[in-house]
């Protein structure tokens, strides 16, 4: 029985049969022995409405789905950063403006070149891919809360990826850490002041930086102090006045160090 079915049939005028009949059927008798009558409409009786599906577990006999427990992706936070995406299907640019330089000059002397240039990166599309196997028993006793769960999975699988692949090297050159030169500190309080301090001396807009950090270094953010035993370093999810997002996907490959990030993304 499909409702999306049944909804399909009668929003397009035509006749029930099959399963959406039966269970229609079973629905009015249902309403009949409480001494309520219907008046066409789609009609499913209370045990109808139980999610349920049967499927196969490593070739043993068929079990009853009552639910779904979603399995456990790493959240994404590259779109709450603020990192922009773009649908591509070909190679794309990026043009990248040199800042211009001004000069105090005589009062004839010929104006200095500002220096102004512009250059490009480009991107270039990549696939990313992966396939679910379902039975064509599960197919057949279809219901939503199989489709949700396993569309929702694959969904939160590619972000968790695309983060993944964001901070890391994954095969590409082209993730956040990549010729950028780390600044080291036994004091994680230290080190966010000195990565906020470095994107101020590279006169980088930070109306919307935001700190990524990895998930490991929590536990010693929330403990760090800006003053000791007067000020926390991390208050309501912000240090130094600047929003902290924690993610499992940021970690360094080459060493045994936690990574943390500090950017207008």
């Amino acid at each position: 029985f499909s409702i999306d079915r049944a909804i399909e049939k009668l929003s397009n005028d035509k006749a029930l049969d099959g399963a959406e009949a039966e269970m229609v059927a079973e629905g009015r008798k249902e309403f009949s022995n409480i001494g309520q009558s219907t008046r066409g409409g789609l009609v499913i009786p209370s045990w109808g409405l139980e999610a349920r599906a049967n499927v196969n577990e490593n070739g043993t006999a068929g079990v009853d789905v009552l639910g779904f427990a979603e399995a456990l992706q790493a959240n994404s936070i590259a779109r709450e950063l603020g990192v922009s995406f773009f649908n591509l299907t070909a190679d794309g640019k990026f043009v990248i403006q040199s800042p211009t330089t001004v000069t105090w000059e005589g009062e004839v002397d010929a104006n200095a070149d500002g220096g102004q240039a512009l250059t490009t990166s480009s991107i270039v599309p990549k696939r990313l891919a992966t396939k679910v196997l379902l039975s064509k028993q599960l197919l057949n006793q279809h219901n939503i809360s199989v489709e949700n769960a396993f569309v929702q999975d694959i969904a939160r699988a590619v972000a968790a990826k695309l983060d993944y692949s964001l901070f890391n090297d994954d095969g590409f050159t082209e993730h956040a850490g990549n010729g950028v030169t780390p600044k080291s500190n036994a004091s994680v309080s230290s080190l966010m002041g000195a990565l906020v301090e470095q994107l101020m001396m590279s006169n980088v807009n930070l109306t919307n930086a935001k700190f990524a950090a990895s998930a490991g270094l929590f536990a010693e953010i929330a403990a760090a102090t800006q003053v000791s035993a007067v000020t926390p370093l991390l208050s309501g999810n912000r240090a130094y006045g600047y929003e902290v997002m924690f993610s499992s996907q940021i970690a360094d490959n080459a060493s045994a160090q936690e990574q943390i990030y500090f950017a207008d993304w």
